[in-house]
């Protein structure tokens, strides 16, 4: 389908009608490497976009995405960035931060914003970066929820963390591997993720 075609569909059907559901998987294959190009252009960490396909269950009785299902769109990609990120401080650092065991992270606040209803079908790009520079034991995330049907931030999220010792049970400064990871991330969006597992 041809960018006019698809522009005319969406001014007549509106983007639940032209949604991911309804294309063919080079056109929504195009699409979501569009919207990460796109993220990653924004500063947003590449190796860690989360696409989260939209179930038609997702909806709530006002016939859209119920905006719960954010919080757990996010949950998702933090998790998948944490574990990316802490690769590079070597396995035990990095079972630390993804099992929640030595120094570790915990999620302090989130705050979403919604923009705009998400309809079923379609597929969201959930994107992160570290908000810089990184002082003492917080740290802050910025948050994008992209939709590949509406080509549009739906969502965005600040996420508030602290670094916590699960042994000592209180909160700690950053560690230096850990702020190294994250500055990495925040720095480079685009590149490799480098490992010592």
């Amino acid at each position: 389908m041809s960018q006019k075609a698809k522009e005319k569909a969406q001014q007549s059907a509106g983007p639940s009608q032209v949604g991911p559901g309804h294309l063919d998987e080079k056109e929504i294959a195009d699409l979501i490497g569009k919207g990460k190009e796109r993220l990653i252009k924004d500063g947003f960490h590449g190796a860690s976009i989360w696409p989260q396909i939209i179930a038609w269950g997702d909806h709530d009785q006002f016939q859209h995405v119920n905006n719960v299902h954010f919080s757990k769109f996010i949950e998702s990609n933090r998790m998948l960035f944490f574990s990316l990120v802490s690769k590079q401080m070597g396995e035990e650092r990095h079972d630390d931060i993804v099992k929640g065991k030595g120094v570790g992270i915990i999620l302090s606040s989130l705050a979403i914003r919604f923009r705009r209803p998400v309809l079923y079908p379609d597929t969201i790009l959930v994107g992160r970066k570290p908000i810089l520079p990184l002082e003492g034991g917080r740290f802050t995330i910025q948050t994008t929820l992209f939709s590949i049907a509406q080509q549009a931030e739906v969502a965005s999220a600040e996420e508030i963390g602290v670094c916590y010792d699960y042994k000592a049970l209180k909160k700690v400064d950053l560690p230096n591997d850990f702020k190294q990871a994250l500055e990495d991330a925040a720095k480079n969006p685009g590149g490799p993720v480098k490992s010592r597992l």
